[in-house]
């Protein structure tokens, strides 16, 4: 039944017999340098750029039941499952630019153990705050030299920007847990007040859509330890951005590259959020190399939306991942606590910049904190500080926020980087 309303569909848009094409579209196999599973008869199908929606419009409409997703702004296309039938009518289709399988997605995270440390309050003037006992890759990236255990900002924080993680979701109410409210139980307006005063994102998180049936927000933890280094108000390199949730991962840590795309084609097409500084957007995931997934993450940054993405923990070439092997995106490396390059960072000359990936500590979905390591803990303070120097600098563009953050990166602070791979450490400028 579907093949002949597809095949029905099919001649739409075809100006003439010439049209025809003269051999099948590519059908794009993933290659496994990452272990990634290929999902048995689920495709990515991508139509030609410049293709009417009308074909895509006409081609679901009749097809709604094998259609999981459907893409109309970081490409024309959809994703589905197709049968032999199917697939070899869509190849011929002269609109049709390539098919590809689809396959599982990784998150570039190491949960650890939980971390109770108390971090105090912010201090200082009113143009650069000092946080004190803060995270050390907060330290890190606000000194020229290592061992800081005080983060310097500016005081605009990266106000009015936004930044979408997508990832498992976030959980948008975290609270700080200060373990004051068994002595204030004499007053439940205090203990209100408290609650209130110590939600660790004040207000400014949303878990905006969720993409898998039955989940609406972060029972993994990932999306939220990465959403509180981008901006927390303990945490966080921009403590004044909207943060918002995208999540594409189950709680049970899988996805794949069709519902990653969905993600990225709901952020192309958000207009919902008032983001006058940019808008921002942070994956700490990969896949082996992808046509289809890079595509999407170049076709964000010709729309102007910042892409920052973790390299990878595979200590691989980051020319065998996707988005990571897309040359627009800005690939972010790893680094550990002594300023020695993090052992299992994935490498190579798309790498823009490098921040700490070891030990990080930030929020912890339901509340508190923990340690995380990888990649996934490095693009997030690369991304948050893109969003702050977008509102301090007024910097527009994501090739030139990128550029600006390699020009002022400290140049040489990793000890043992590898020769393949920039050697720079991000910094904020915020101190001399």
């Amino acid at each position: 039944m579907y093949l002949s309303l597809l095949l029905a569909v099919l001649p739409m848009g075809m100006a003439s017999a010439s049209d025809k094409r003269s051999e099948p579209a590519p059908l794009i196999t993933p290659v496994a340098t990452d272990g990634s599973k290929i999902i048995p008869d689920k495709y990515i199908v991508k139509f030609k750029t410049g293709s009417p929606l009308s074909i895509l419009d006409a081609a679901v409409a009749k097809l709604t039941a094998k259609a999981d997703h459907v893409y109309s702004e970081v490409f024309t296309g959809f994703a589905g499952t197709l049968d032999a039938a199917m697939l070899e009518a869509l190849r011929d289709h002269p609109k049709v630019d390539y098919i590809e399988k689809d396959a599982a997605v990784y998150q570039f995270g190491n949960e650890q153990r939980s971390d109770e440390q108390q971090v105090d309050e912010q201090i200082g003037g009113t143009k650069i705050r000092l946080q004190k006992d803060a995270p050390w890759g907060l330290g890190r990236i606000s000194h020229r030299k290592k061992g800081s255990n005080i983060y310097a900002y500016h005081e605009s924080a990266g106000r009015g920007t936004c930044v979408y993680v997508i990832d498992g979701g976030i959980d948008d109410k975290h609270t700080v847990s200060l373990h004051l409210s068994s002595y204030l139980s004499w007053h439940e307006a205090l203990k209100t007040w408290l609650t209130l005063c110590t939600k660790d994102f004040g207000g400014r998180a949303k878990q905006l859509v969720s993409f898998i049936p039955g989940e609406k927000t972060d029972g993994q933890g990932h999306g939220t330890h990465v959403a509180g280094t981008i901006g927390s108000r303990t945490y966080g390199v921009a403590k004044k951005a909207t943060i918002l949730g995208v999540k594409v991962f189950a709680d049970s840590g899988l996805s794949s590259r069709a519902l990653w795309i969905k993600g990225m084609d709901f952020v192309a097409k958000d207009k919902t959020q008032r983001c006058p500084k940019g808008k921002f957007v942070n994956m700490s995931l990969g896949t082996g190399t992808s046509a289809a997934v890079n595509s999407a993450a170049a076709a964000l940054v010709k729309k102007g939306i910042f892409v920052g993405v973790a390299a990878g923990n595979t200590n691989q070439d980051v020319a065998l991942w996707s988005p990571q092997s897309e040359p627009s995106v800005c690939v972010v490396g790893g680094t550990a606590m002594n300023d020695t390059r993090y052992e299992q960072s994935n490498w190579g000359k798309n790498v823009k910049i490098n921040a700490p990936a070891v030990d990080v500590l930030s929020t912890k979905a339901g509340g508190g904190r923990k340690l995380m390591s990888g990649t996934s803990t490095a693009a997030p303070h690369v991304v948050g500080l893109a969003a702050y120097l977008a509102s301090l600098e007024g910097l527009h563009g994501p090739a030139a926020l990128c550029e600006r953050i390699q020009k002022l990166a400290i140049n040489g602070a990793i000890t043992n980087q590898r020769n393949d791979t920039v050697n720079l450490l991000a910094f904020n400028g915020a101190t001399k």
